[in-house]
């Protein structure tokens, strides 16, 4: 709300309200005097100098909306206009210019703070679904945020042109213009089409991908590699994509009134030579479908595949994100999973069997060490005790003895850790025992 607006934004505000009862009173005589039309015109040199003052602190300080800055100009440029208009006599267009410039930047700051709203209460929203759901993770609201506010940045746009166009009794000059140009009916061949049904149909589409693109933030994606919710999500994901995809362009066609025959036509005839030139594009996309239902992976599953290896952090239509251990995201197609081997480390548990290297000094109790060494082992909360650990002598010198010790781990993200903290008990424990190690 205002309460958290900076000071000077504030002051700025509260002018601008002030100047717009000043000048809504002012204008409101039907026949102004010599004195009423001196003081308009003081009235709008002090509007033009206030929206000057405010374009210029919209310009060093982003506070609010993009869209707020050319309207303050467009306002100092109407009170310049409506000076000139009451000087050479023309009171009523100079109330006008007035009129229209006081309420469209009122209106405009006003849209702004509108648009602000509505994005933090969506961002708060989907805060509280998610939690709700038992959904954890950083949410990357950025990429949300952006697309939202150009949305809405266009409606409210659309909206501000409405009333401002009004105000200039324009309004429905423009809608002649436009409805017109938008319905008149063209002929390409035999198909008759109008602009407003190819507006439809890409608008639709456009929806859609935008849709598809961010709809897996509410079911519990997020952009935090590093996030301890390990859960495996299934591959249902990609489905619901591509649901939206098809579901999307069936409503466009049908809402478009598009002839579908003509369209099937077409889309055949593009599809025999766009499927010459992009067939690896439409192996990765029918790879991606195959995904969804063989399921060889699902989301947080750990795999390695043509020498990468990482956690799946994403299946895409087309491709799909891994994270390596390193943090780096891996971006592997669709049809290289599908055609190559693929070792999936977590596809029925997160078992793995790991091992540490012993090296042991050559006058111990060798039998005493291995007891030792699997005590410790087993003692972790982390390793499998259903499974009893391998000390193997990997070989004997002067020097002393090579061990091996085998054995599983239940979380196979944990191995390195794990093994640095074994590693660290098995040395103090045989250092106790008197047993050392080189």
């Amino acid at each position: 709300g205002w309460r958290s607006w900076p000071r000077p934004l504030f002051w700025y505000w509260l002018a601008i309200v002030v100047a717009f009862f000043v000048l809504n009173i002012t204008y409101s005589q039907r026949a102004p005097g010599l004195g009423a039309r001196w003081a308009m015109l003081l009235l709008n040199v002090g509007a033009a100098a206030l929206g000057v003052r405010f374009w210029q602190y919209l310009r060093k300080n982003r506070v609010l909306a993009g869209f707020v800055k050319p309207v303050a100009l467009l306002f100092v440029g109407l009170n310049i206009l409506a000076l000139f208009a009451n000087a050479y006599g023309r009171v009523s267009l100079a109330k006008m210019f007035t009129t229209t410039a006081i309420f469209g930047l009122t209106q405009v700051v006003a849209l702004s703070a509108f648009v602000r709203i509505v994005t933090e209460a969506f961002y708060l929203q989907v805060q509280r679904s998610r939690q709700a759901g038992g959904l954890s993770g950083r949410l990357g609201f950025g990429k949300i945020e952006s697309g939202l506010r150009k949305g809405l940045t266009a409606v409210v746009g659309v909206l501000w042109l409405m009333l401002f166009t009004t105000n200039l009794n324009l309004y429905n000059l423009f809608y002649r213009i436009i409805g017109s140009t938008l319905t008149a009916p063209h002929k390409l061949g035999s198909t008759v089409f109008t602009l407003s049904s190819i507006l439809l149909f890409v608008g639709i589409i456009f929806l859609t991908i935008q849709l598809q693109k961010y709809v897996g933030y509410f079911f519990g994606e997020t952009d935090d590699e590093f996030s301890v919710d390990t859960d495996r999500k299934g591959s249902w994901m990609v489905a619901i994509r591509l649901s939206i995809l098809a579901v999307g362009l069936f409503m466009a066609t049908l809402a478009s009134g598009l002839p579908v025959d003509k369209i099937a036509i077409v889309l055949g005839a593009l599809g025999v030579g766009i499927g010459l030139g992009l067939q690896n594009i439409i192996n990765n996309l029918v790879s991606g479908v195959i995904l969804i239902f063989e399921r060889p992976f699902q989301v947080g599953d750990y795999i390695e595949v043509k020498g990468q290896t990482g956690r799946v952090k994403d299946i895409g239509i087309r491709a799909s994100k891994l994270i390596s251990q390193a943090g780096s995201e891996i971006i592997l197609p669709n049809g290289d999973l599908l055609s190559n081997h693929v070792i999936n480390w977590t596809l029925s548990n997160n078992h793995i069997r790991t091992e540490l290297a012993l090296n042991l000094g050559p006058e111990i109790d060798l039998d005493e060490a291995r007891r030792l060494i699997s005590e410790e082992i087993l003692k972790n909360p982390n390793t499998l005790h259903k499974i009893a650990p391998e000390i193997l002598l990997n070989s004997v010198a002067t020097t002393g003895y090579d061990l091996r010790a085998l054995f599983w781990i239940n979380n196979i993200r944990q191995e390195q850790a794990l093994k640095s903290e074994l590693l660290a008990g098995i040395y103090q424990r045989l250092t106790q025992a008197g047993i050392a190690m080189r």
